[in-house]
């Protein structure tokens, strides 16, 4: 896959984020532009139940589709448990991208 492509998908559909409102997406897509290696680092603070989890999710599965290796992606968070759902949501979003029905990443 050409580096500079960007890519985009939503479940369903082949984009990212159909769901998403448009701070949210600006979220997931900033700094993702095709034309650098590496998007610029995100903080993202912002009030309970406002989906800081999805977006964060969301932008983990855009940065791989772009060519991010995932093991050079740092998510943060203050507890295990909000980690562990930060990283299940995360491989849900990125399995569905892959065209995984089940949620469950394809092994290769």
């Amino acid at each position: 896959m050409d580096q500079r492509t960007r890519h985009t998908w939503r479940p369903g559909t082949g984009e990212v984020g159909g769901d998403l409102n448009p701070a949210q997406r600006s979220a997931v897509e900033h700094g993702i532009d095709g034309n650098t290696r590496s998007p610029a680092a995100l903080l993202i603070a912002a009030g309970a139940g406002t989906g800081k989890t999805k977006t964060l999710a969301h932008r983990v599965a855009q940065l791989i589709l772009n060519g991010a290796d995932p093991h050079h992606l740092l998510l943060l968070t203050f507890t295990r448990r909000a980690a562990l759902e930060m990283t299940r949501r995360a491989h849900q979003v990125l399995a569905e991208a892959r065209g995984d029905n089940h949620g469950h990443l394809k092994r290769n």
